[in-house]
């Protein structure tokens, strides 16, 4: 994560959650690969709202970073 917020110039926490408790609570388990998530992309807010989220099977497909900025800048103006 560090080497993708470096190269993105993400200036916003990332979660990485190594012992699956949030994959769990967020129901993204992937079961049948062991305790790892399906590829997902979750943005939180300040109070704990989910305001921003996206799965897909394909780990590679991630939404654009100008669309994760679009995201944070909503949560920004609220």
């Amino acid at each position: 994560m560090r080497s993708y917020r470096d190269k993105e110039q993400v200036e916003i926490p990332l979660l990485v959650d190594a012992d699956s408790e949030v994959i769990k609570a967020y129901g993204i388990l992937n079961e049948k690969q062991g305790a790892v998530p399906h590829p997902a992309v979750v943005l939180v807010d300040l109070e704990g709202n989910v305001s921003f989220f996206h799965l897909d099977e394909d780990y590679s497909k991630r939404p654009p970073v100008a669309t994760l900025l679009e995201a944070v800048r909503k949560i920004e103006t609220k």
